[in-house]
């Protein structure tokens, strides 16, 4: 996996958030209502 060069701006982050989120969202069954995405990360650890 490849790091970043280094911390993102906020609005990169949002970016970045938006674009995860679209898609996510573009792959779950009609009908869904609420969908939750967990991402840590501490260091090297990472939990998706």
């Amino acid at each position: 996996m490849s790091q970043p060069a280094g911390p993102l701006r906020p609005e990169q982050q949002r970016e970045l958030v938006g674009q995860v989120g679209a898609v996510v969202a573009s792959q779950v069954s009609p009908g869904w209502r609420q969908l939750r995405v967990e991402y840590r990360a501490a260091g090297r650890h990472v939990e998706a």
